[in-house]
């Protein structure tokens, strides 16, 4: 049984939705996040990286979580943000291209991740956490979404379709080209709808936000254990939760900066020993992109490669099916020495939202050694991983378009 409840949410006025809903926290880079603030001060992202409002300084000390909250009590003073008086669900949609998306905007139950029923794909980093932890005690909310997935279900999906034939409260296109529409749903008979056939579900999964559900529940853990009552409002996490048919994941690709001082000669004949190895693209520098499971390409010394691995590294179990598993295991690890991708400077990951004419240029602007570009991970094989309690190699989804942040905030008291 899935625990979800309606909030007042704490949302941006109708016509700064544009300018204060921001990608993810971990997305931008911070030179990104420089430029983007430059031209728009009212960004969420001067709260959730306020490191961008200095110089040379550590990124994790007292002074950037402070400004966080001084920008973040600002921008509630000056009416940026206003909070709804009722408790409602919100709906929001994403359209990006053909692909369209829309799922339920709530609040989650922490014990739900605790007793295992928000289930994980990934292995989170303390540092990370502990980042996340203190961004939303200092300023007293959530203002990420944890991103999640439920198996369709025809009662929900048919409240959503619903909701998206109304007038939406907010709509706009963001410079990604992004159609952003958001609804709120105070009706307190669907509000109530919507909370039981959630109760319905046995489980939900997460797509995306593995840091931000591991420090919202530890927040949970430590406002409930000095809380003199048991129902107070941290006990609950911000979500989005989507019907899994309507997801798309774009690939996680990965770049290398070494051969672990190999030869090009030599690492390929090291990994032929276990993958088919086929040149492809000759003089062509748009990239490769597999268009099937089992294909690996990699980018090496001016030449795209097509690898298929031999069926006698084909495992059966969830987990070492997926192609990053296979690459992880056949080839940045015995062959390259990188153990642990998580920890590894020598290892970094690419977005399917870069094409691989990108990964192309990363190599032969000599800002890496090699490229490898993947086959996306599909949302069942997630499920199937989170199911078997197994844990994904990191950076194994890129979902595209991605909910932005700011949309709706959770305020913790």
């Amino acid at each position: 049984m899935i625990t979800v409840k309606p909030f007042k949410a704490l949302r941006p006025t109708k016509d700064l939705y544009p300018e204060i809903s921001s990608l993810p926290y971990d997305v931008p880079t911070l030179e990104e996040c420089r430029e983007i603030v430059s031209k728009n001060n009212k960004s969420l992202l001067r709260i959730i990286r306020s490191e961008v409002e200095f110089e040379n300084v550590d990124p994790h000390s007292d002074i950037v979580y402070n400004k966080a909250k001084e920008i973040f009590n600002d921008f509630i003073k000056k009416g940026y943000l206003k909070q709804d008086e009722k408790e409602c669900f919100y709906a929001y949609r994403l359209i990006n291209g053909a692909h369209s998306q829309t799922g339920f905007i709530t609040v989650i139950s922490a014990l739900d991740y605790e007793e295992g029923r928000i289930k994980r794909h990934e292995k989170t980093r303390i540092d990370k956490e502990n980042d996340r932890v203190r961004n939303i005690e200092t300023i007293g909310a959530q203002t990420g979404f944890i991103f999640l997935i439920y198996k369709s279900k025809e009662e929900l999906n048919k409240i959503l379709k619903n909701i998206e034939k109304g007038v939406p409260d907010a709509e706009f296109t963001s410079g990604d080209n992004v159609t952003h529409s958001f609804w709120k749903i105070a009706d307190d008979e669907l509000i109530a709808k919507i909370k039981n056939e959630f109760k319905k579900i046995d489980s939900v999964y997460i797509a995306d936000g593995h840091h931000r559900c591991a420090a919202s529940a530890a927040v949970a853990k430590k406002k409930a254990e000095a809380s003199k009552t048991k129902e107070i409002e941290a006990n609950y996490m911000l979500s989005i939760i989507y019907p899994d048919s309507s997801l798309k994941i774009l690939p996680y690709n990965r770049v290398v900066k070494d051969l672990n001082g190999l030869s090009k000669e030599e690492f390929i004949k090291k990994i032929e020993i276990n993958f088919e190895i086929k040149k492809v693209n000759p003089n062509d520098k748009k990239g490769y992109a597999p268009v099937k499971q089992k294909n690996i390409g990699v980018y090496l010394s001016g030449q795209w490669y097509l690898l298929t691995p031999k069926n006698n590294i084909i495992k059966n179990d969830p987990l070492s099916f997926l192609d990053v598993s296979i690459l992880q295991d056949n080839i940045l690890d015995p062959v390259l020495n990188i153990k642990d991708p998580r920890t590894d400077k020598r290892i970094d990951f690419i977005g399917g939202n870069k094409n691989s004419s990108y990964l192309t240029d990363l190599v032969d602007k000599n800002k890496f050694i090699a490229a490898f570009s993947m086959y996306p991970t599909s949302v069942a094989e997630l499920m199937a991983i989170a199911d078997s309690n197994n844990l994904m190699p990191p950076k194994s989804t890129w979902f595209e378009p991605k909910p932005r942040s700011g949309m709706a905030i959770h305020l913790l008291d």
